[in-house]
């Protein structure tokens, strides 16, 4: 009953001529947004260019002022990386003006033959009141375009500044591979003390299996689950990533066997 009513409630709408739709959907302006804790969305735990990669980044402002937004690139040792960006030229960061309501997209600007390169970024952004809050960015990365091969692409959202704690589901069955990139920043010593958490579906009770991350301190690494953790081939379950040395940032990715795409897990991210 209640899906049959809400249906009727769109009636009056859709009789409408259509002038008459496109006016009252528009009359009271713009909506306003409201993203929870966006303004902590500003860390890219996974950026890759160069070997057969592209990486592209969007920037979205859901609000009526102006936002700057500077994006920093840090190699896996933390160290500054030097990225080729289009329009913008080759810099270890780039800056990005957002007019009201604006959205820019800039991207890699590799050449054949170019090395991999792997790392992530750190946006800071500007902004003159509380618009900072309706900022979302996010990363696209993609197999290079070579004719006659798909191209295979995946949407990294930024993860939470403050994030000491991340989790993802992943299915290592039937061939598919599960990836991770993670990211340890904001640090109080030099080593994050990293951990995994592994969780089995076909293991009752709970029962966890923990690994130690080797890297440092401002630091990324990635690598496939099964490749890290051997008693996690062939099985369905989930991981938590954290460190009570450093805030931590990560995503997961699923290989298909079939051709080499590749999606985005979801990921949990808790706040104390």
């Amino acid at each position: 009953m209640r899906a049959i009513s809400a249906l009727l409630l769109l009636v009056p709408v859709l009789a409408m001529p259509a002038q008459a739709q496109v006016a009252a959907a528009t009359a009271g302006g713009p909506r306003q947004a409201s993203f929870p804790n966006s303004q902590y969305k500003t860390i890219l735990p996974h950026v890759v260019f160069g070997g057969g990669w592209h990486n592209r980044f969007m920037f979205v402002n859901y609000n009526g002022n102006t936002v700057s937004v500077r994006l920093y690139f840090y190699g896996n040792d933390g160290s500054a990386l030097a990225v080729p960006i289009k329009q913008f030229g080759t810099d270890t960061y780039v800056d990005v003006y957002l007019q009201g309501w604006g959205t820019r997209v800039i991207e890699t600007d590799e050449i054949s033959g170019d090395a991999l390169h792997q790392g992530w970024a750190k946006a800071v952004v500007s902004c003159s009141s509380t618009t900072c809050e309706d900022i979302v960015i996010y990363g696209v990365f993609a197999t290079a375009v070579v004719p006659g091969y798909p191209v295979f692409e995946a949407t990294v959202f930024a993860g939470d500044s403050r994030s000491p704690d991340v989790m993802f589901p992943f299915d290592n069955r039937d061939g598919f591979i599960t990836g991770i990139a993670i990211v340890a920043h904001t640090c109080t010593t030099s080593d994050p003390d990293v951990r995994i958490n592994f969780k089995y579906a076909d293991e009752p009770g709970n029962t966890f299996y923990q690994f130690q991350v080797p890297m440092t301190c401002p630091g990324h690494t990635s690598f496939a689950l099964p490749d890290f953790n051997s008693k996690s081939q062939n099985r369905l379950g989930f991981v938590e990533v954290f460190s009570h040395y450093a805030s931590v940032s990560a995503i997961a990715l699923l290989f298909n066997p079939n051709g080499g795409a590749h999606t985005t897990i979801p990921a949990s991210e808790y706040i104390p």
